[in-house]
């Protein structure tokens, strides 16, 4: 799901305009943002849910593109060299963006959930541990000594 809801990031920022590059490091900002809280919803590492969507992203298209025009002769050589730098510059965006994603979702959890600590107020009832197995009772506490 998050990968399908980046590639329509991916979409629209090309259709508002902007390069490939871009569009790529918009969406991997996204997939950092919530793949951190997703991951924890999970109750997985974050790297698991990153990986899986940010495939999606990867300009192995336009790498193989590159070297294709570059394999094809001198006529090509400047069009191969652009799609090679493009898919770099692909690639650079989609790690800073996932990096950057992450670096700003670390400190906005930790604020919720101390909000959600000072909203839900005081517990109640019950320990914050359950104690596992019976205590036992000394001798002392019998009332017989």
């Amino acid at each position: 799901m998050i990968a399908a809801i980046a590639i329509l990031i991916t979409n629209y920022v090309q259709l508002a305009g902007f390069g490939r590059p871009w569009a790529a490091g918009c969406a991997a900002f996204f997939v950092g943002l919530v793949a951190y809280a997703a991951a924890g919803a999970v109750k997985v590492p974050p790297l698991v849910v990153v990986v899986s969507a940010v495939v999606p992203l990867l300009p192995g298209l336009s790498i193989y593109r590159g070297l294709s025009l570059l394999s094809e002769g001198d006529a090509h050589t400047s069009r191969g060299l652009l799609a090679i730098i493009t898919a770099a510059s692909v690639a650079l965006a989609i790690a800073a963006g996932v990096i950057l994603g992450e670096y700003i979702a670390q400190p906005l959890k930790r604020e919720a959930r101390k909000l959600e600590t000072r909203l839900s107020g005081p517990r109640l009832v019950g320990p914050l541990k359950l104690r596992s197995g019976r205590r036992r009772r000394r001798p002392a506490e019998d009332g017989v000594s």
